[in-house]
């Protein structure tokens, strides 16, 4: 998967949360991925229609997101606010 180019840069005050990890990635995916918590699976739409994903495509999104939220995260702390996963 390419990097996504709309990633939100941060400041080397921003703190990198969970919560603006799952706001980057909804911006980034909600386009062609969406979670239905009352089927408990990830939907793509196929451009017709949204289809069930057997693929791990969102983890794998999630997966290249955190990587590129941890670019350059030496200097900074990494804060874990609550457990609760987006993917």
């Amino acid at each position: 998967m390419n990097k996504p180019f709309a990633v939100h840069r941060l400041t080397p005050n921003d703190i990198v949360t969970e919560d603006n990890a799952a706001q980057q990635f909804v911006a980034l995916n909600g386009d062609k991925l969406r979670y239905c918590h009352s089927h408990g699976k990830w939907f793509q739409w196929n451009g017709s229609y949204w289809e069930i994903n057997h693929t791990n495509l969102a983890f794998h999104a999630a997966r290249e997101l955190a990587r590129q939220l941890a670019e350059n995260e030496e200097n900074r702390k990494r804060y874990k606010i609550e457990a609760t996963s987006f993917a």
